[in-house]
């Protein structure tokens, strides 16, 4: 089992100010923590989700009920492989996976060209008609 990872997760909040990535980068931070849901906008005195859920805010401390599941923007980007530097596609400084160096847009991107190659490759004419054969995922 990953590191990161327990059989029943408690959230954890990710703070950073407005802009810097979080909503970006949520569902990257929320797999390589083991969190299945991302709870965007929470603010001091709501009630927040007791597991499960990463959980973001732009709010300043303290953040009860999360006392030491906290962490700021950089700390979870660090845990979801990925680093703030230039996509190397649309050279706009970024948070980029460190194995691609592709921002979140570009490699979504390219993820569709090598599925799109690979069932080609496979012998089908048409995405499309792979999609609805089952083949591939329609919500790809």
């Amino acid at each position: 089992m990953d590191r990161n990872t327990h059989p029943t997760q408690k959230s954890w909040l990710v703070h950073g100010p407005q802009g810097c990535g979080k909503t970006t980068h949520a569902r990257a931070i929320a797999d390589a923590m083991g969190l299945k849901h991302v709870f965007d906008g929470w603010e001091p005195g709501m009630r927040a989700p007791a597991t499960d859920h990463l959980v973001l805010t732009n709010a300043e401390p303290p953040f009860d009920p999360f006392v030491r599941r906290v962490l700021t923007f950089d700390q979870a980007l660090a845990r979801a492989d990925t680093t703030i530097t230039l996509c190397r596609e649309c050279r706009v400084t970024r948070a980029v996976d460190n194995g691609t160096r592709l921002c979140v847009d570009h490699q979504f991107m390219s993820d569709t060209y090598e599925r799109y190659d690979a069932l080609k490759a496979e012998g089908h004419q048409d995405f499309q008609a792979a999609v609805m054969a089952g083949l591939a995922d329609p919500d790809f």
